[in-house]
């Protein structure tokens, strides 16, 4: 066994996370410092849009899975929905 194909892995997983991060704060920046939104819903949809590039980016590039999107996107979506709510009450508390 090589250790090539895990190192393939991990180097796409962590592309992705960098990509996701740059949506995500990009997106979190750049509505707040245009003034289109206050932190926390900017914060949300920031975290919204990476959440889905991730989820879409690591099921192309990094995984290969069999399962369709029904079966492997609802648990994507339980673990992101902790995420977000905790993401939610973070920001309102830090910001507040």
């Amino acid at each position: 066994m090589t250790i090539l194909p895990l190192l393939r892995q991990i180097a796409s997983f962590a592309g992705v996370g960098v990509i996701a991060a740059i949506i995500h704060f990009g997106l979190l920046i750049g509505l707040v410092e245009g003034r289109w939104l206050q932190p926390v819903p900017a914060t949300l949809i920031g975290y919204f849009a990476g959440g889905l590039a991730s989820y879409l980016l690591n099921r192309r590039h990094t995984y290969t899975s069999t399962r369709n999107h029904g079966e492997a996107g609802w648990r994507f979506a339980v673990v992101a929905g902790v995420g977000f709510i905790l993401t939610s009450a973070l920001m309102a508390l830090l910001n507040g």
